[in-house]
């Protein structure tokens, strides 16, 4: 086993696929009922390192779940307590990164399984193909497991049970690599970069309740993370600048500028005349005023 750093290539990763059936997609209330798991080594699946386990939720499993992944409460009659489960995973899974497709939701769902244990959970490195994809084929028709998997020609094994959309997942895995590589993404620091990118789709998954499946936070301290902002991270200027760009003529009076300013709800005015679609303004005979110039003007 490989020391696993921020620079390791994704084609040689040591690493831990999972994947969840649950009561339901509300992460807030489902209740877990099967975890699978496969395990990558040096970037390859290791078919004879697999995990698999049903779950005893406690409650009654409802029929539109059970219609979807065929486990009901006869298959659960016997199994273990998430305690139990649990404790087995985390032996299988060591500190290995963790791969899954919309694995933020997973993520979601066990830490929620731990609260009510009164079990410590904490984030760890992980990575979702889900994202990954976005970031190979921006143009895709969607990241489904069954539209990737088309897309990228590989076989589906067992759908809707946790191991066998472990080992899906797995192969998508191995399959994007090279797609991300194409587009300048080699290495584990590479592919969290690129997720972080992707703020649209990470914003829904927050809104929905998910854990963000990003790089846990490591030796840092957790609680001093908590009070930290992360929309400055997660944003880009043109997600709150204003356009168009208002400019004004040099020899404008400063009262039109300061009403331009209140009219348009702006703090800054750039200086110059206007150009047509196609033109490009010259650094020399273009400036700026703000409300500190104005500000500073009138005192």
């Amino acid at each position: 086993m490989t020391t696993l750093t921020l620079a390791t290539p994704l084609i040689a990763i040591d690493a831990v696929v999972i994947d969840t059936e649950t009561t339901g997609l509300d992460p807030a209330n489902a209740r877990l009922l099967e975890i699978g798991a496969v395990r990558l080594r040096a970037g390859r699946i290791d078919e004879r390192a697999t995990f698999r386990s049903l779950i005893q939720p406690g409650e009654p499993i409802p029929p539109e779940a059970t219609a979807i992944h065929g486990i009901d409460a006869a298959r659960v009659k016997d199994a273990p307590s998430f305690i139990q489960a649990w404790e087995e995973f985390r032996k299988f899974a060591g500190v290995d990164v963790l791969i899954g497709h919309a694995i933020g939701f997973d993520l979601a769902v066990l830490k929620r399984e731990c609260e009510r244990a009164g079990l410590a959970f904490s984030t760890p490195r992980t990575l979702d193909t889900r994202l990954l994809a976005q970031i190979a084929e921006p143009e895709l028709a969607g990241y489904t497991i069954e539209i990737i998997s088309i897309w990228l020609n590989v076989i589906v094994s067992e759908r809707h049970s946790a191991l066998g959309d472990a080992m899906t997942t797995a192969r998508m895995f191995q399959a994007l690599v090279p797609k991300l590589r194409e587009n300048g993404v080699r290495t584990l620091a590479e592919a969290m970069a690129g997720c972080r990118g992707l703020t649209d789709e990470l914003d829904r998954q927050h809104h929905a309740g998910w854990v963000e499946a990003l790089e846990a936070p490591g030796r840092l301290d957790r609680d001093a993370l908590k009070s930290i902002d992360t929309y400055p991270y997660r944003h880009r200027v043109r997600d709150v600048m204003h356009g168009p760009a208002e400019f004004i003529a040099p020899d404008a009076r400063l009262s039109i500028a300061i009403s331009t300013m209140l009219l348009r709800r702006i703090s800054s005015l750039y200086i110059g005349t206007r150009k047509t679609v196609g033109e490009k303004h010259r650094a020399a005979e273009t400036g700026i005023v703000t409300e500190r110039d104005v500000l500073r003007a009138l005192a």
